[in-house]
C-alpha cells in the first residue's frame, strides 16, 4: 500500500511540474514523418558544397518550436563537422520569410546535428522548407532525419570522380551504312569506383578518323562541341542527373573507325585523338581512357552513276578530247578509229547523300562491236571511282555505259577518221585501150583497219595537188603520188606524173562510192605499146596498174556495162560504161561527153522505169543511161537496156533483174564454227518479199551496219568488222561479208542491223547464233618446207636434212615418210606384210598402204578416207609418200612455190 502511494506521489509531481515547462518544449512533437529532402550529387569529392533541403509539413504558431536535423552515416553515426558552426539556414515560403529576418535561428550543435529553433512569435503556422549548406563531405551515402524521426527521410549521396575502369560504353549497333546519314549511338554511363552514378561530367570522344567521323548529339540536331582543351577533333558530351551521356556518330566515308571515350580533357598531344592515332606522348592515362569501340561505315546503295572530269585522249600525243555534254559525244581530232588511240573515260558512283561509293562492281559496255574495252567490269575505289580505256577499229560515234545496281550512264565518244595508209585499184588495169583516148582507173583508200577513207573534192585536181601533203580533203591533198614505171619511148606520159597538175593531162576527181577516179588525158597515150603506173603513199603501201595501148581499128561493137545485174523497184542503177570495141579487141571507153552525144538508150519494157522515184514518165534518169526501176512490184521481172551509138551505128544491151522491194535480211554464216582468234565470216544479203537475193542500187548514198550482241560467254569481247566496201556490194549485189569474232569459246548471238540512206532509205535486221570453238592444238610442227631435188628442208624455221630429197614423178611430187612424220608429230609404224605405213599421233591415225590409192585417217573415233591420184611407193628401199595427199590427210595447208621449186605443209 506504501508503495503504491509512493509510486503515485511520484507522477503527481511529475505532473505539476510539466506544467510549469513553456509551451516549447513539446517542440519535439513536430510532424516530421512526411518530410522529404532533395539533394545534388556531385562528383567533386570532399571538397565540395552540397544544398540539402528539408521540408516540414507542420511547424505550430507560438514560441520555441524547433526542428533537429541530422545527418547519419550508414551505421547511423551522426556525421560531425558538415554543417558549418555558423548555420546559415533558411526557410523557403510562399512569403519569402527568411531565418534571417528573426524569425529563427539556425545552430550546429557540438555532435553535429543541425537545430532550427523558432523565435517565439516568428513563423505562423504552415509547411517550410529549410535550406542548409552540407560542406566537406566524405565520400560515400548518407542518411538524413529530422527531429527524432526514427525513419529516414532521404539519403544524400557524395560521389566520387568517375572511373575508367567503373564507366560502361553501350552501341546500338557495330555498322552502318556510310551515306554521311544513318548513326550509330553511343551511351555511357559514368561511375565512380564505388559504382556510383557521375552526374554533369564532361566526357570527352574522338574518332581515329578524326574529322572524317561526325559527332552528333543525342537527338542528332547538332554537333558536339569541340573539347576545350584538346579542342577538335575530340568533342565533349556531359552526363545528365542519372550519370548517362548519350551521342551519336555518322560518316560519308566508307571504312573502319575506332572511337575512343575519355575522361580526361587533355591537350591535343595527349588528348584521346592522339591516343587513337598512336601519338607517342598519349595514353590511356593522359586521356583518361574509358572504353573504345570498333565501328565500320559500309557502302550505301548506288543512288547514281556519272561521267566526272574529261576523257583523256591516250594517243600518241596525249591530246585531251574536247568535252561536250554527256548527252552529246566526246571528241577529240587526235583520237582516231583505229584500235590504237584511246579516251580514258572515269566513272563515278555515287550514294544519296553525293557521298562515294566504293567497292561497288561496275559493269562497262559498249553499244557497237567496233568499241573495245580494256575491261568490261571494275570496282570502285575509295573515290568511288572507276576507269575504262576505250577503242574503236572505225571512225563513227559510240556509245559507252557504266552500270552499277539498277542505276547507269551513258556518253558518247566520238572516233575520228584515220590517216590514209592503203591504196587498193578497184577498177581497171590489165586492159588494152585506144591510142590518144582517155583511160580511166578507180582507187580506193583505207587505214589501217581495212576501213574506207573517202576521198571527197567534187572538183577535179591536177597530180602534183594530190601529191601533196599534209593531208587536206577540201583541197584534195592526199600525199599519193604517181610515176609511170614503164611506158613506151616518145611517149608522152611523165615519168614523175606527181609533179605535173594540169588536169588536162591528169584529173582527179572523185566518185559516189568515195573513190579517186584517175583520167589519163588522150594527149599522154600517144604510143602504141605497154604502160605501168604506180602509186604509192610515203609509208610503202603501193598499186600499181598495166594497160597496153593500140590504135583501134574500126569499131565493131559496143560493151553496155552496169555495175548492177539486179535491183529492186523504186532504186536507181548506176551510169553505165559504154566502150567501143574493135575486132581486135580493143576497146575505147566513151566520155560522159561522147556517151550524151552518141548514145541512145532504150528499154525492152517501158513501164519498168521512171525518171526519178515517184514519178512515172518511163524515162531514163538522164542521157547517160542510168534509170530508176518502177515502184510497182507488178513490173517486176527482167530488164533489156540497148544503147545505140548513132555515129558508128552499133548497138549493145545489158540485162537488168528488177526484183520487187528489198524486204529482208539474210545472215548466212560461213562455218559451222569458228576458231578463237578467227573471224567469223557472215554473208549479208539483202532480199525481197520471195527471198531472192536482191541489189539496192545507186540510189542508196551510204550504208552503216550496227552490230549488238544479244549474248555472250561469260568475259567475253566480240568484235566486228564491216568492209569499206559495203556501199558498193550493196549497190551491186546486195551482198557483203560481215566479220564477227569472239576471244573466249563458246556461243554468241549478235544482231545485226544495216540502214541504207538515198533511196530506198530502209532499215533491215537479223539475228545470228555463232559458235567459237578452243583454237587448235597444232601438234607437230607449224610449217615445214621442203625442196625438189634437195635433202635439206625447213621446219618452223630450223634447217633439218633427209635422207631422201623430194621428187616429182608422174606430174607428182613425192617425199620420205621420215620427214613427213616428224612434221605432223607422228609416230612411224611399218607392217611388213601388208606393207602398211601407219603415222599415229594423240589425235588421230594415218594409214598408207604402199600401192594403193586410199588413205585412211581415224579421228576422235571418226574413220574416214583420202583419195590419191598417185599411190605411196617404195623406191631404192625408202618408202616415199605423195605429199598433197598426205598433208590433206592431216588437215594441213599444202602449197607449191614454182619459182623456188619447193612445197609446204602449213597447220
Amino acid at each position: 500500500m506504501k508503495s503504491t502511494k509512493k509510486l503515485f506521489a511520484i507522477l503527481t509531481l511529475m505532473m505539476f511540474m510539466m506544467t510549469l515547462l513553456p509551451m516549447a518544449a513539446f517542440a519535439a512533437a513536430v510532424d516530421a514523418t512526411a518530410a522529404t529532402v532533395t539533394s545534388t550529387t556531385n562528383e567533386t569529392g570532399a571538397t565540395a558544397t552540397y544544398t540539402i533541403n528539408v521540408t516540414i509539413p507542420a511547424i505550430a504558431a507560438g514560441s520555441g518550436d524547433v526542428v533537429t536535423i541530422n545527418l547519419t552515416d550508414s551505421a547511423n553515426v551522426l556525421k560531425a563537422g558538415v554543417f558549418p558552426a555558423a548555420a546559415a539556414a533558411s526557410f523557403d515560403t510562399a512569403a519569402g520569410v527568411a531565418i534571417a529576418a528573426g524569425n529563427a535561428t539556425a545552430a550546429t550543435t557540438a555532435a553535429g546535428a543541425l537545430v532550427i529553433t523558432e523565435v517565439a512569435g516568428g513563423l505562423a503556422a504552415g509547411t517550410y522548407t529549410i535550406t542548409q549548406a552540407v560542406t566537406n563531405p566524405a565520400v560515400g551515402t548518407y542518411k538524413l532525419r529530422a527531429t527524432a524521426v526514427a525513419a529516414d527521410l532521404a539519403s544524400l549521396t557524395i560521389v566520387g570522380g568517375a572511373n575508367a575502369f567503373a564507366t560502361i560504353v553501350e552501341t546500338d549497333k557495330t555498322s552502318v551504312v556510310g551515306d554521311g546519314t544513318s548513326t550509330i549511338k553511343f551511351t555511357v554511363y559514368a561511375y565512380d569506383a564505388s559504382n556510383n552514378i557521375v552526374s554533369g561530367r564532361a566526357l570527352v570522344v574522338a574518332s581515329s578518323r578524326g574529322t572524317t567521323d561526325i559527332f552528333r548529339n543525342s537527338a542528332d540536331t547538332a554537333n558536339l562541341g569541340a573539347a576545350p582543351t584538346g579542342a577538335a577533333p575530340n568533342y565533349v558530351v556531359t552526363t545528365d542527373a542519372a550519370g548517362k551521356a548519350e551521342f551519336k556518330v555518322k560518316s560519308s566515308v566508307v571504312g573502319a573507325a575506332k572511337i575512343g571515350i575519355g575522361l580526361t580533357d587533355a591537350a591535343a598531344t595527349t588528348s584521346v585523338y592522339a591516343y587513337l592515332t598512336g601519338a607517342s606522348a598519349a595514353s590511356t592515362t593522359t586521356c583518361g581512357l574509358a572504353a573504345t569501340k570498333d565501328i565500320t561505315f559500309t557502302s550505301p546503295s548506288t543512288n547514281a552513276v556519272a561521267v566526272i572530269g574529261t576523257p583523256v585522249a591516250s594517243d600518241a600525243s596525249a591530246v585531251a578530247g574536247d568535252g561536250l555534254a554527256a548527252a552529246t559525244a566526246w571528241n577529240s581530232a587526235t583520237v582516231n578509229g583505229n584500235s590504237i588511240d584511246t579516251y580514258e573515260i572515269t566513272f563515278k558512283v555515287t550514294a544519296s547523300n553525293g557521298a562515294p561509293v566504293s567497292g561497288q562492281e561496275v559493269t562497262i559496255s559498249a553499244n557497237k562491236t567496233q568499241v573495245n574495252l580494256n575491261k568490261t567490269t571494275a570496282t570502285t575505289d575509295a573515290t568511288g571511282v572507276v576507269k575504262v580505256k576505250v577503242s574503236a577499229t572505225k571512225p563513227g560515234t559510240y556509245s559507252v555505259k557504266a552500270a552499277a545496281g539498277d542505276k547507269d550512264v551513258t556518253t558518247n565518244v566520238i572516233f575520228a577518221a584515220n590517216d590514209l595508209y592503203k591504196v587498193e585499184l578497184v577498177s581497171g588495169g590489165n586492159e588494152t585501150v585506144a591510142k590518144d583516148a582517155p583511160y580511166s582507173v578507180k582507187f580506193k583508200f583505207s587505214d589501217t583497219n581495212g576501213n574506207q577513207i573517202k576521198y571527197t573534192r567534187a572538183v577535179a585536181v591536177g597530180a602534183a595537188t594530190i601529191a601533196t601533203t599534209p593531208v587536206n580533203y577540201a583541197a584534195g591533198n592526199i600525199g599519193l603520188k604517181l610515176e609511170a614505171t614503164v611506158r613506151p619511148s616518145d611517149s608522152n606520159m611523165d615519168e614523175k606524173i606527181y609533179n605535173n597538175n594540169t588536169t588536162a593531162d591528169y584529173s582527179f576527181i572523185n566518185t559516189a562510192e568515195g573513190y579517186l577516179k584517175m583520167t589519163i588525158g588522150g594527149g599522154e597515150i600517144n604510143k602504141e605499146g605497154t604502160h605501168t603506173v604506180k602509186a604509192y603513199f610515203d609509208n610503202g603501201q603501193v598499186v600499181s596498174f598495166t594497160f597496153e595501148v593500140k590504135k583501134q581499128g574500126t569499131a565493131v561493137d559496143l560493151s553496155v556495162k552496169y555495175d548492177q545485174s539486179a535491183i529492186s523497184v523504186n532504186t536507181k542503177t548506176g551510169v553505165p560504161t559504154i566502150k567501143r570495141i574493135d575486132a581486135a579487141g580493143v576497146s575505147k571507153e566513151l566520155t560522159a561527153a561522147e556517151v550524151l552525144a552518141d548514145i541512145v538508150f532504150t528499154p525492152s519494157d517501158v513501164r519498168m522505169i521512171q525518171s526519178a522515184v515517184g514519178a512515172g514518165d518511163n524515162a531514163f534518169t538522164s542521157g547517160a543511161g542510168d534509170f530508176f526501176a518502177i515502184g510497182d512490184e507488178k513490173y517486176a521481172g527482167t530488164l533489156v537496156i540497148t544503147a545505140v551509138d548513132k555515129n558508128k551505128k552499133l548497138s549493145g544491151s545489158a540485162t537488168m533483174t528488177i526484183n520487187k522491194i528489198a524486204n529482208g535480211l539474210t545472215l548466212t554464216a560461213a562455218e559451222a564454227t569458228t576458231q578463237i582468234g578467227n573471224d567469223a565470216v557472215i554473208k549479208a544479203q539483202l532480199v525481197d518479199v520471195e527471198g531472192k537475193s536482191i541489189a539496192i542500187g545507186t540510189g542508196v548514198t551510204a550504208v552503216s551496219v550496227d552490230y549488238y550482241v544479244i549474248s555472250k560467254p561469260s568475259g567475253a569481247i566480240v568484235s566486228s568488222s564491216t568492209p569499206s566496201t559495203i556501199l558498193t556490194d550493196m549497190q551491186k549485189t546486195g551482198a557483203a561479208d560481215l566479220k564477227i569474232s569472239s576471244n573466249v569459246a563458246g556461243d554468241v548471238k549478235v544482231q545485226v542491223v544495216i540502214t541504207t540512206t538515198g533511196t530506198p532509205a530502209r532499215t533491215f535486221t537479223q539475228s545470228v547464233d555463232l559458235k567459237f570453238g578452243a583454237p587448235k592444238v597444232v601438234v607437230g610442227a607449224g610449217q615445214v618446207t621442203m625442196f625438189i631435188g634437195a635433202t635439206g628442208f625447213m621446219k618452223d624455221g630450223v634447217a633439218g636434212v633427209t635422207d631422201v630429197a623430194p621428187f616429182i614423178q608422174d606430174g607428182r611430187t613425192f617425199v620420205a615418210v621420215r620427214p613427213v612424220a616428224d612434221a605432223f608429230g607422228a609416230e612411224i609404224g611399218w607392217d611388213e606384210a601388208t606393207q602398211t605405213v601407219t603415222l599415229t599421233r594423240s589425235d588421230m591415225t594415218v594409214t598408207i598402204v604402199i600401192g594403193s590409192n586410199t588413205i585412211t585417217v581415224v579421228k576422235d573415233g571418226v574413220t574416214s578416207t583420202v583419195t590419191a591420184d598417185v599411190a605411196a611407193m617404195i623406191k631404192d628401199g625408202r618408202t616415199v609418200l605423195p605429199f598433197r595427199a598426205v598433208g590433206e590427210a592431216f588437215g594441213a595447208t599444202v602449197s607449191y612455190d614454182a619459182a623456188t621449186q619447193s612445197v609446204s605443209y602449213v597447220q
